[in-house]
């Protein structure tokens, strides 16, 4: 399982990663971090590394009441925002939003070169728990 979550991350990239817009101007005087959503990447895969983002927090804590080193995640505020950068080719079909890949002209479909073989994006149950 280790390996599938490694290669789909991999698959990803930093581009196929939703980003962050900071307003230092909201708040108190704190920076807000905006997310900046991908409109090509499916909500499926949202959610998959959503789950990925928690199961990290939860080994940073490690129940001793103590974190491990290093800068904690930017608490990330809606409304989301577009992010219209780059999409990532050559993922699994449904990796990317239906609508959006279905809007596509049989050129970019094409030059998107899309796996045709969907991928199913789990976690192994203990990691639900």
């Amino acid at each position: 399982m280790r390996k599938f979550v490694v290669l789909n991350l991999e698959q990803l990239g930093p581009n196929g990663m939703s980003s962050n817009e900071s307003d230092h101007e909201v708040g108190n005087r704190e920076p807000v971090y905006f997310i900046l959503t991908k409109p090509w990447r499916d909500k499926s895969v949202t959610a998959w590394l959503r789950v990925l983002d928690a199961l990290h927090l939860h080994e940073r804590y490690r129940w001793e009441f103590t974190a491990t080193p290093r800068s904690w995640p930017h608490f990330r505020h809606p409304p989301y925002r577009t992010d219209n950068t780059c999409t990532v080719p050559s993922l699994p079909i449904n990796f990317y939003a239906c609508d959006w890949y279905k809007s596509l002209n049989n050129f970019q479909m094409q030059e998107l070169l899309a796996l045709q073989n969907p991928v199913i994006l789990t976690h192994e149950k203990d990691v639900l728990l």
